[in-house]
């Protein structure tokens, strides 16, 4: 199965709840389409719940993510690396890996392989996210400028408390806690 099926199947999921559930057609006592999807994607995860887990591999990097509050992954992760309070965390129950920062704020998620690449990455960089690409952005509160270095400018989120850089097309280029940030910078050093 590929990543779109499953998309698919989470979809029709979102369609029925949207419907008030699954169920039979008045007119007819059959089973809708929708009903039959939704059976069918529940029976095949139910098969092999960590399914979900190996379709996620095929995304080197992780997939797109919205950095945001987190319970923590107490109940159905266990953490595989930590390091500085960032975690590295599988599910338990479906097998997909995401990235924990020290307040539990999720910045990333994906297949094993993916996370365990960009984890090595953060510990590189000393636990900042940095990508001249682009990396995720934080989703909940305001960001207040704290100044420029290197052409680039620092902002703060007012609620998480992160800080991010963004080039000089409005781009977020890394991302991580302040000390982090400063670290990281400093280690930059002139390359920029």
């Amino acid at each position: 199965m590929r990543w779109q099926s499953m998309a698919a199947y989470a979809l029709a999921l979102m369609t029925v709840a949207a419907a008030g559930g699954p169920g039979l057609r008045a007119e007819d006592k059959k089973p809708s389409l929708t009903s039959e999807l939704i059976l069918g994607a529940l029976k095949t995860i139910a098969e092999d719940p960590k399914m979900i887990g190996r379709e996620l591999e095929s995304f080197d990097d992780g997939l797109p993510n919205l950095v945001a509050p987190t319970l923590g992954g107490h109940t159905w992760w266990k953490n595989e690396d930590t390091h500085k309070g960032w975690k590295l965390q599988q599910n338990t129950a479906f097998g997909n890996y995401r990235i924990l920062d020290p307040n539990d704020y999720r910045f990333a998620w994906g297949g094993e392989a993916a996370m365990a690449k960009v984890f090595a990455k953060m510990k590189a960089n000393g636990m900042v996210i940095y990508n001249p690409k682009g990396v995720p952005e934080v989703g909940v509160g305001k960001w207040t400028d704290l100044g420029a270095v290197k052409g680039w400018t620092l902002q703060r989120n007012t609620l998480s408390k992160h800080v991010r850089i963004r080039d000089e097309n409005s781009r977020t280029v890394a991302i991580g806690h302040e000390e982090s940030v400063a670290e990281f910078l400093n280690k930059l050093g002139t390359k920029k």
